[in-house]
């Protein structure tokens, strides 16, 4: 009886240890990207990150092309999604399927932000 337990336990062990690699890679993606500062709106640009268990990234952040190792950032976004994309097989998540369409990045106040995907239609 304790070696089924055992078992029962291994795949909230494993989703548990990949939920906080998530959380420190994003934190990774994050201080990387830091406040996203820029000279001009021409140096921001948008990162899809994650996977959605149906298809496409789960989120997108902006950055500034001036303040970030754009090599560096896009294999961190990819372990990020890598990861995301095991954890939803190994638990088997499903998703909405909705597909969220890519925002458009603005430059406020010498900063790179997202706006908003509606607006660019």
């Amino acid at each position: 009886m304790p070696h089924s337990a055992d078992q029962a336990k291994q795949p909230n062990t494993a989703v548990n240890s990949s939920a906080a690699s998530l959380t420190e890679q994003w934190q990774q993606l994050t201080t990387l990207i830091g406040k996203a500062s820029a000279s001009n709106a021409n140096a921001c640009r948008v990162l899809a990150v994650g996977h959605k268990a149906c298809g496409g990234p789960s989120g997108y952040l902006a950055y500034s092309t001036e303040t970030v190792d754009e090599a560096q950032l896009q294999q961190l976004a990819q372990r990020y999604t890598d990861t995301e994309r095991q954890q939803q097989t190994r638990s088997g998540m499903m998703s909405n399927c909705m597909m969220a369409p890519e925002p458009s990045v603005v430059w406020v106040d010498g900063v790179c932000r997202l706006g908003d995907a509606e607006q660019d239609r």
